[in-house]
């Protein structure tokens, strides 16, 4: 039996269903410059190992996302 996996937006709890666009998006902190990097990647985008992924239903909650990183980084 195969397992099921759904996943909600992350930004405002949106069901995924086949035809939406969802996106990825993952901040990282880049030792090297210390700095945060924010990345927003199509669903099928390669993240590193272990990272906190958010998962965002279309291009207004990747604004939104982006906007709540960019105020922590502040």
């Amino acid at each position: 039996m195969s397992e099921v996996t759904t996943y909600r937006c992350d930004v405002c709890g949106k069901l995924k269903q086949e035809a939406n666009h969802w996106m990825r998006a993952v901040l990282i902190v880049l030792e090297s410059y210390r700095m945060p990097v924010f990345t927003i990647t199509g669903w099928d985008g390669v993240f590193p190992d272990g990272a906190n992924q958010l998962h965002l239903c279309g291009m207004e909650c990747a604004q939104k996302a982006m906007a709540k990183a960019m105020q922590k980084g502040k």
